[in-house]
């Protein structure tokens, strides 16, 4: 059930993955799925091979009740904020070439794709009904950060990690 293809943005180019739920009913959620540096590239394949991609292809989710968009940025690409259209553009021709409940749009993504939830978040209030940053950094002002709090979230760090607030 996935589909893979590009979208020709007028302001560039971006691989992705499409995968479909096993049932596909009216008004299903939207998982977006945003990798780390590593994947970066041509070969989709690459976006798919960590993470949460990674444990639907393999079966270890079981049955996902949801479209899973996976984008691709391309190896020169340096963070996800820089392909912030390009993305927002992909988003808004999934949800209206398939029955996607727009109020059921979620984000998470590990490393540079969990720096990415944060920055799609603050750059789109309201579009997004909860992110889930995986060992995604987030540097922001205090206005950025209160946009926040109108947001699910759900934070997910290794022991290794460390949270430095100020405000």
């Amino acid at each position: 059930n996935e589909h893979t293809g590009k979208d020709n943005a007028s302001d560039g180019t971006i691989n992705y993955a499409l995968f479909a739920p096993a049932e596909i009913l009216d008004s299903m959620p939207l998982i977006i799925y945003l990798h780390g540096s590593h994947e970066r590239g041509e070969d989709i394949s690459d976006a798919t091979k960590n993470g949460f991609p990674r444990f639907l292809l393999n079966g270890e989710l079981g049955t996902v009740p949801a479209w899973v968009l996976v984008p691709q940025l391309p190896e020169k690409a340096k963070q996800w904020k820089d392909y912030d259209s390009q993305v927002m553009k992909l988003i808004k021709y999934i949800c209206s070439t398939y029955s996607i409940d727009r109020s059921k749009i979620s984000m998470t993504g590990h490393s540079m794709g969990g720096m990415g939830c944060w920055s799609f978040a603050i750059k789109h209030p309201g579009v997004f009904s909860c992110i889930a940053p995986i060992s995604g950094g987030l540097f922001a002002q205090e206005r950025e950060l209160q946009i926040c709090f109108f947001l699910k979230y759900f934070l997910f760090f290794s022991y290794t990690s460390s949270l430095n607030f100020k405000l």
